[in-house]
């Protein structure tokens, strides 16, 4: 789909979702780590950072999983080579259109009602 799309539409790129990667993280690093230590605080400086050219951002991500002994971990060196396809640094020289992502207003909306209703309650109960 992928490359059909490139095809149909040369000027367009496809990008992950950095919530959904960033929501994969305590189950990848594990709850305990992920909860109690300033590692995503950290991490996050660099991930979300629009104003970073990929050579800051790189060297942030390598500095912070080094300080946390994380350098060799399988997931995150995975995530690192997918880079170019969910950090904000790599897209600075694209018209990203406000940033339009075709599943966000779903997610969020998703998002909020989960906080509110349990599965199968009915539409009355809610």
């Amino acid at each position: 789909m992928k490359a059909v799309i490139l095809k149909i539409f040369p000027d367009s790129m496809h990008r992950l979702c950095m919530w959904h990667i960033i929501q994969k993280f305590p189950n990848k690093l594990g709850v305990v780590f992920y909860a109690e230590s300033l590692f995503m605080e950290k991490l996050n400086k660099f991930v979300w950072n629009n104003n970073l050219v990929p050579e800051e951002f790189e060297q942030g991500w390598h500095s912070v999983l080094e300080e946390y002994n994380l350098s060799d971990h399988s997931w995150l060196k995975e995530m690192f080579e997918l880079r170019h396809f969910w950090i904000p640094a790599y897209f600075m020289d694209k018209s990203m259109g406000g940033l339009l992502r075709t599943t966000s207003r779903s997610e969020s909306s998703n998002f909020y009602f989960n906080h509110f209703v349990q599965k199968g309650d009915t539409l009355y109960e809610f």
